[in-house]
């Protein structure tokens, strides 16, 4: 089994991880995140939105991947209104 995570700030930079991927902010709100190895198998990719820095966040801002491939995944976030945001979030990607 193959695990690949990290924590990405709302820029695109990668915080923290298991430093096996790289990640692009491709637009507002928008980001491609590329594995160094690729999963034999498409991986399951479960994720949220972090460090918001406010109480107020609501539980319907969320994330989204709308493109999970053996080589990466592509990742939406923003706010409840439906609005692309840049914003933190956590991934983990698992598999073979």
């Amino acid at each position: 089994m193959k695990i690949i995570y990290g924590n990405i700030d709302k820029n695109g930079s990668i915080v923290s991880g298991s430093g096996d991927f790289t990640v692009e902010n491709v637009g507002t709100g928008q980001y491609k995140v590329g594995f160094n190895q690729a999963f034999h198998l498409v991986p399951s990719v479960v994720g949220s939105q972090t460090d918001y820095d406010s109480s107020n966040q609501s539980p319907l801002d969320n994330i989204a991947f709308p493109f999970v491939e053996t080589t990466g995944f592509s990742a939406n976030v923003g706010g409840a209104d439906g609005s692309f945001q840049n914003r933190s979030f956590s991934f983990i990607a698992i598999g073979e």
